[in-house]
């Protein structure tokens, strides 16, 4: 299991490490400040000064710290990062013992710089030391084991600073914190690949993180993921930061209801992060994020109909809540935010892990961190602005933040319609048919190939965008591109059409360049070598248009068999598209054989898939 292998379990410890001292010292040191200063004015300028301190590292050096991280090796970076984190919590230790409380806000701000330093070491390692199939799981355990982290450390920080009699373990929790995390960094294998420890880039905070923030926008897709997951993370601030005010005024609950919506959340995170994996199958799956806006918009809005009991005089406890007719739909509503938020983040980090370029992938996590930033500060002011000086409820702010939900997630899935795209396949395949893949190992996982298939139904592009773990861009027949939902999801995927030669032979030429250009680029290209739909079910010939994409572009041919499908609804069986669903939810074979050479023609790669179909059809006899 990933989990407890030497690739990755030493850098999970220490990261979750991270996240667990982090929010153990930040609250310690909220509830603290609460209990020994009087002064309400006093109180709110260090509360909020606290969390200004130790997001501002942030916006300072992010920019650096990414090119630090990808310059240099990551164990390297960790183990003096850890080290860093010692020194801060022993002078945060002296801050407690002394009473020192603008000190604790002082190392309040070094914790923030050392969690700015470590944040793109702690993403940009997965893809270094993770097989692209792992990425979605590494992620998942990395976005649970932080929630749990950041639960872990609310709690426990909270409740051994409330008795003084508790302190030395306080301390002891701090201690035995950072001493996990160093010995775990030093237990994470070394990368043997390019680093330059010599090459300390300068520091230049304005003129690196202006830089830093072009080039990302200019990276459409992973822009729009940092988006994406930066507006998670301002949602779940706003609900986070209002459970005690909604446990008390909606709720008519006392703190262990908050305790027990907090725990809620971050079980639901975790759940959300692990079955992301799962659902996705090894692939990184850009389908899964409509459907965890969607779980997490659903959530929202039963949290905005559950209403405050006015016969309720007295604050329940938990055990009273139990017993609440809102009970159930508190918990289904606010677990579903959090479930839907773990589907909805983890691909969007794979995202970018996976598309970010070589030697900018921590930068990539840099520049998450500085809009996520930005994005935390907005979701203060919000809070200030609509329940503060608009005065509006708790509810019509749950109100707003689902509309702007709904508005953002329709921006960024029209920008990128790959996530639409990818989530109608998935759905679309999924209430069809049955697939049984085998052979996904022989394509390659990265570089230029050609996948060629048989061709018995509308659907078998579909089919194999979901049985392939890499985006294929096909080519497709332009009268099958025209049809319009099957249009959106190949535009969207970024096939051509094609036409016969006689038909238009501009739009003939034209798809030959169009695949010369993506081959150039590595991309995958898949191809029905017959040229049409089977009329009869059986094989036809193989058009020799193949060899001429081959001669010019010199690429491995991966042949493909799909079985099953003729005399579906989909196939010119009985007539296209005529008649009662036929083979509804049948079991659908795919088999892919092994890459052949560029000089393969038209012929033996019919001959293979011919092999192929035998094939199934013996294993099915």
């Amino acid at each position: 299991m990933l989990l407890f292998s030497r690739r990755f379990m030493p850098s999970f410890i220490t990261q979750f490490s991270g996240a667990f001292t982090d929010n153990l010292y930040k609250n310690a040191l909220l509830v603290y400040v609460t209990l020994h200063l009087t002064d309400s004015q006093t109180l709110s300028l260090y509360t909020n000064l606290s969390m200004a301190l130790f997001i501002f590292p942030m916006f300072l050096f992010s920019a650096w710290s990414g090119l630090l991280a990808d310059r240099f090796e990551k164990r390297f970076l960790i183990v003096r990062i850890k080290w860093l984190e010692v020194f801060i919590m022993a002078v945060g230790i002296i801050a407690f013992v002394f009473d020192l409380i603008p000190l604790m806000v002082a190392v309040l701000c070094l914790l923030g710089l050392q969690s700015t330093f470590f944040g793109p070491v702690k993403y940009g390692i997965l893809p270094e030391r993770l097989r692209e199939e792992e990425l979605m799981l590494g992620n998942g355990l990395v976005e649970a084991g932080t929630f749990l982290a950041i639960l872990g450390g609310t709690l426990v920080g909270a409740s051994l600073v409330a008795r003084e009699s508790l302190y030395p373990w306080l301390f002891a929790a701090m201690v035995a914190s950072v001493i996990i995390g160093v010995l775990a960094a030093y237990a994470i294998p070394a990368y043997h690949g390019e680093t330059d420890r010599h090459a300390l880039p300068p520091f230049r905070p304005w003129q690196q993180t202006k830089a830093l923030l072009a080039y990302t926008a200019r990276q459409k897709t992973i822009f729009q993921c940092i988006l994406a997951i930066s507006w998670f993370w301002l949602l779940g601030g706003a609900l986070l930061t209002q459970i005690p005010q909604y446990t008390k005024e909606i709720l008519n609950s006392d703190p262990t209801v908050t305790t027990y919506l907090l725990v809620l959340f971050s079980v639901g995170i975790g759940v959300g992060s692990l079955l992301s994996n799962l659902l996705a199958r090894g692939r990184i799956e850009a389908g899964l994020v409509p459907v965890g806006a969607f779980i997490l918009a659903a959530g929202l809005a039963g949290v905005i109909t559950i209403s405050a009991n006015p016969a309720i005089a007295e604050a329940q406890t938990l055990a009273a809540f139990w017993h609440d007719p809102r009970f159930v739909r508190t918990t289904l509503a606010f677990f579903a935010i959090a479930f839907g938020g773990g589907i909805y983040a983890v691909p969007l980090y794979a995202i970018i892990q996976h598309r970010a370029e070589s030697g900018h992938k921590s930068q990539m996590i840099a520049a998450n961190n500085i809009i996520n930033a930005l994005f935390l500060v907005i979701v203060s002011l919000l809070g200030v602005l609509v329940l503060g000086v608009l005065g509006w409820s708790l509810q019509a702010m749950f109100a707003l933040l689902l509309v702007l939900h709904l508005a953002i997630s329709l921006y960024i899935f029209t920008v990128v319609p790959e996530f639409i795209m990818r989530c109608l396949v998935i759905l679309i395949i999924a209430c069809c048919y049955r697939l049984r893949v085998e052979g996904r190992d022989n394509v390659p996982k990265s570089g230029a190939a050609i996948i060629a298939c048989n061709h018995l139904s509308y659907m078998d592009a579909l089919i194999l965008m979901v049985a392939i773990r890499r985006p294929v861009r096909f080519i497709m027949y332009y009268k099958i591109f025209q049809i319009p939902l099957l249009r959106y999801i190949f535009k969207s995927a970024g096939a051509f059409p094609i036409a016969g030669q006689r038909e238009d032979a501009a739009l003939f030429r034209a798809s030959f360049e169009h695949v010369h250009n993506a081959l150039g680029k590595g991309d995958l290209i898949g191809i029905f070598p017959e040229g049409e739909l089977s009329r009869d079910g059986k094989l036809g010939d193989y058009k020799r248009g193949i060899e001429r994409m081959l001669a010019r572009d010199p690429v491995p041919v991966i042949p493909v068999a799909i079985g099953n499908l003729w005399g579906s609804l989909f196939s010119h069986a009985g007539g296209l598209m005529k008649g009662g669903p036929r083979k509804w939810f049948a079991r659908i074979d795919v088999l892919i054989g092994a890459p052949l050479p560029p000089e393969t023609d038209a012929e033996t790669l019919k001959e293979k898939t011919l092999a192929l179909l035998a094939q199934q059809k013996h294993r099915a006899e």
